[in-house]
């Protein structure tokens, strides 16, 4: 005889509280891991021009993609692509976000820039109307107005706080925002793997000629931070595929917001940054927009798995 006992059998209502568990986890992990990334570029950016970080962010990142293409049996298939011209759109608007993004991050405090980022949902619902030709109701927009008083309340025009670089990430937030509107037609006919490949392939190769100016030869340790940036990078977009592929977006989208909080402490430690209250005071507002929309987007059923910061 044996003590052994049957494993228990796990009721519907349990799986899912697991699969959604397992979402969130995703997601908090995608934003630790976007919020490690960030710290790292700016860090580099002190020593490094942007255009090589942007270079190395896309080039390394290819380690956890060539991960993630060894792991499927239909490596060509997920690769096939019907639409080469949708992709290069998403490239140019993917890639222009991501130099004013990572030139922010080496002028601005880690959670201002952050911050501001989070104006990206009001941008996609304002754009969706004309771009997509979504109906956007008059309460959506009545968020996206609110939420762009928020914005205002971080960047303070007129003051002598305000500061024209603020306009990096605000304008970086509007490409970004271009950028998920394209992989929102590109999902019809195309992979996420196929998504991430190419976008970091035109990242690559768009940015390579930049090396060939203004070269510093990176140190022992720098090496290491910037592979790791490229790796924790790719990562970060395969664990929030995975969370989105987990638990609906309604669920875990929320979860994006604790990026402030990443990026607030890793901003103080290894930087010195202490944000006023102001930077806090528009993050709440611009959270509570996004989040209204969000709660809109899936009452009218509308809402998509949404890419972060390329």
């Amino acid at each position: 005889m044996t003590d052994d006992k049957p494993s228990p059998v796990l009721s519907a209502a349990e799986t899912e509280d697991r699969t959604v568990a397992a979402g969130a986890l995703f997601m908090l992990a995608a934003i630790l891991a976007f919020s490690v990334m960030d710290a790292t570029i700016k860090w580099l950016a002190v020593t490094y021009p942007v255009m090589h970080i942007v270079f190395f962010r896309n080039f390394f990142a290819f380690i956890p993609i060539g991960l993630m293409l060894a792991a499927r049996r239909d490596r060509l298939a997920a690769l096939r692509t019907r639409n080469w011209k949708g992709h290069l759109v998403r490239a140019v608007l993917g890639l222009t976000s991501m130099i004013l993004f990572f030139n922010a991050f080496a002028l601005m405090p880690l959670a201002e820039v952050v911050a501001i980022a989070f104006s990206a949902p009001l941008f996609i619902t304002a754009l969706s109307m004309p771009l997509l030709g979504e109906r956007v109701g008059p309460r959506r927009w009545s968020a996206v107005v609110v939420g762009f008083v928020g914005v205002l309340v971080i960047l303070r025009p007129g003051t002598e706080l305000f500061q024209p670089v603020a306009f990096l990430p605000l304008t970086a937030s509007l490409f970004l925002a271009l950028a998920m509107l394209q992989v929102r037609l590109l999902t019809r006919t195309e992979t996420n793997i196929a998504l991430m490949t190419y976008m970091t392939l035109a990242g690559t190769l768009a940015t390579a000629p930049f090396l060939l100016s203004g070269w510093v030869q990176p140190a022992g340790v720098d090496w290491a931070l910037i592979v790791g940036m490229g790796i924790i990078g790719g990562t970060a977009q395969y664990l929030l595929t995975q969370a989105f592929r987990k638990a609906s977006a309604s669920l875990i989208a929320p979860l994006e917001y604790s990026g402030i909080l990443w990026a607030g402490m890793l901003g103080y430690w290894l930087f010195g940054e202490v944000p006023d209250r102001w930077v806090f005071v528009g993050s709440a507002i611009v959270i509570a927009s996004g989040l209204y929309i969000l709660h809109r987007e899936t009452k009218l059923g509308r809402l998509r798995q949404k890419p972060r910061k390329e």
